[in-house]
């Protein structure tokens, strides 16, 4: 990153950067801050690096949305991710209209004040750090001489209170899953609420991952898939839980699987929620809300936040905390009301 700084001996600033693991440095020839400022600002505007022959020429667009996708794909991203981060990447320098390496910060913050007219924060916040991500990569790779997102403040998300059931909702849910017409479903739904499973872990979960005898539940990557934070974990299988998977059980296969033994698909599992929120009347039922309901139920009997955090395999209990603490019982409260004095 290009950056100003001073030299012994020396009454003007000093500019320094680094390309391909070189250092290089320059004076400004001035000892006014706000006027070396102006100098390093024109050295990376006009990229004088690359017309002096010290680097090589400025990365193309497209080149650089490659070496991102590049990157993820070769660090165990999904393919989805991979593709929703090059999407973010092309929208963003389509409308700014540059190259990587003449990104403004100015560019950035219009393009921020843009999207937060026309989508969610959380939309915002997800493509910022798609960028954010893309240019500190293209820095360390030293084809930019500055991190243009390095000033700029990403937008703070309002926290909102998750939606959960009631225990006797969850029960309905169950009831209407058993009569439905494909057994799979009732497999699905005792997963997200007696293991908390997302719906992609719960789709790609197989018999060989069920351990019954000791009662031992394996989430795993397969398939060229992985879980979303990448811990791979191992779960208890509760009593409920049991008694849902051996009434299914099978040698081999997913435990979401079609008639003809593929794995059943997103849609299909979205569709059957739906069918199942009309056919219990639980109208907030939904795949995500089982997974709320099961770490809400842990936390207000007083399990901690760290071994819900475990269960859920979040990447790191403050998701958990930001979540769910709320709904810990006053353990503070009791703890203070021990004061002998």
């Amino acid at each position: 990153m290009a950056h100003l700084y001073r030299r012994k001996r020396s009454p003007n600033w000093w500019m320094e950067w680094r390309v391909g693991g070189r250092r290089f440095r320059k004076s400004t020839g001035t000892s006014r801050r706000e006027l070396a400022e102006g100098v390093l600002a024109k050295l990376i505007r006009q990229q004088l690096l690359h017309h002096a022959g010290a680097g090589a020429a400025p990365v193309p667009t497209t080149e650089f949305i490659k070496a991102v996708e590049r990157k993820l794909t070769a660090s165990g991203s999904s393919p989805r991710s991979v593709r929703q981060t090059a999407a973010h990447l092309t929208r963003f320098f389509e409308a700014v209209g540059k190259p990587p390496s003449l990104v403004e910060p100015d560019d950035v913050q219009a393009y921020l004040e843009l999207r937060a007219g026309h989508v969610s924060q959380a939309t915002v916040r997800r493509e910022l750090d798609s960028i954010f991500a893309a240019f500190r990569a293209a820095l360390r790779r030293g084809e930019l001489l500055r991190d243009p997102c390095a000033s700029i403040k990403k937008p703070s998300l309002e926290r909102k209170l998750i939606t959960c059931l009631r225990a006797e909702e969850v029960g309905q849910l169950l009831a209407a899953a058993r009569e439905w017409r494909d057994g799979a479903v009732l497999v699905g739904v005792a997963l997200a609420a007696y293991a908390g499973l997302r719906l992609a872990e719960v789709r790609h979960t197989d018999w060989p991952d069920v351990d019954l005898e000791a009662r031992r539940l394996y989430v795993r990557g397969k398939d060229g898939w992985r879980p979303k934070t990448r811990q791979e974990r191992v779960l208890p299988i509760s009593d409920a839980l049991a008694v849902a998977l051996g009434d299914h059980r099978r040698e081999s296969g997913p435990l979401l699987s079609a008639p003809s033994g593929t794995r059943r698909g997103k849609t299909y599992m979205t569709k059957a929620m739906l069918a199942l929120r009309k056919a219990s009347e639980v109208e907030q039922a939904g795949w995500q809300i089982l997974r709320h309901t099961f770490a809400s139920q842990l936390v207000g009997q007083g399990v901690s936040i760290y071994k819900v955090s475990k269960l859920l395999g979040h990447g790191s209990v403050q998701t958990t905390e930001r979540h769910y603490a709320h709904l810990a019982p006053d353990e503070l409260g009791q703890d203070v009301n021990r004061l002998g004095y």
